[in-house]
Formats: C-alpha cells, structure tokens, sequence
C-alpha cells in the first residue's frame, strides 16, 4: 500500500497494536483535517493523560521513539496500542490483561498472548497501589462529581463566548480548531 500522509511509526516497547474497538468508533480512515487538529493533536494527548492521572504509570512510560503512544494512525486508520492496554490491566488492582483481551477481543482466536510481550517493568507495586487508591476514590468510591461538574460549568463558559461560527473566515476557524 502507499504512503499515507499519518503514519506513524510502530513502538519496540508496546508491539500489539489493533483496530479491535476503534474500527468500529471510526471504521474508515480519519481525514487530513480530523488527523491535525482532533484525533492526534487532541485525543491522544488526552488519553496519554488520562492514563497518568489513574496513576497506573508516569509519562516517562510511553516510548519516546514514536510520536503517539496510546493510538497511533497507520495508513489513515486509528489503532489501540494493546500493550499499553494490557499494561493497565496489570497494574489496576482487580484487573487483568486477560480480562483487557476479552473486553476487546472476545474469543477472537489468533491473539497473541500477554505473556509473548512481557516486560520487566510491567508488575510495578508503587503504580498499582496508585491506581488502587485512584480506582477506589475517584471511581468505585467517588459520592459526588465535582471535579466533572466545574469542567461542565467550564464548557458552558466556552460555548457561551463563543463567536458565530457561521461568520467566520476560513482562516479564523482554522485558528480557532489548531
């Protein structure tokens, strides 16, 4: 196949990569424009920061030998880094990467095993004590949403100062999306 403007490169560290779930969020290659300014420039940041913020690693975990870590673009389509998947799965408390597999794969035969990609880092005490504390306070034991509820008060702050997009030149929407 031919080059693809988006393609990123594979990491040496987290190897498995599938369009196991993505491929049906977005079943056909992501646009030049959604590639730029949403999908790689803005969801996989945040997923990068989602996964720190459960504590399950730091960000000096993701290989900096590839420009995206937890989905990377080859030849247009979006694929799940499944290492970095199963990782989690080894470190959230009650988890599994076993478990990992099955939400993503079913019963798919022909999946590689975790225990063919195992790295010496993966079992780490100190993050899977924070990704303990994080599953048990901000999710299984959480009374409130507070946090989400000041983000919410926040988006509606944004919308409400919003300009009428319909005036706008190409040129102020495109500065207003990168």
């Amino acid at each position: 196949m031919g080059y693809w403007m988006f393609y990123d490169r594979t990491s040496a560290t987290f190897p498995l990569y599938s369009r196991a779930n993505v491929g049906e969020v977005f079943p056909d290659p992501i646009t030049p424009l959604n590639a730029t300014t949403g999908f790689l420039a803005n969801l996989e940041p945040g997923w990068r920061d989602a996964f720190v913020a459960t504590g399950a690693w730091d960000h000096d975990l993701y290989d900096p030998e590839v420009e995206h870590n937890p989905i990377a673009c080859f030849e247009g389509y979006l694929y799940i880094n499944m290492s970095l998947m199963r990782l989690f799965g080894v470190r959230v408390p009650g988890f599994s990467p076993e478990a990992v597999d099955l939400q993503y794969f079913g019963d798919m035969p022909g999946i590689p095993s975790y225990e063919s990609e195992r790295r010496p880092f993966d079992e780490s005490p100190a993050h899977s004590e924070r990704a303990g504390a994080w599953l048990m306070g901000k999710v299984l034991g959480a009374t409130d949403l507070s946090e989400l509820d000041a983000e919410v008060t926040e988006i509606v702050r944004i919308r409400r100062s919003r300009p009428d997009m319909a005036a706008l030149t190409d040129e102020q929407l495109i500065e207003r999306i990168t």
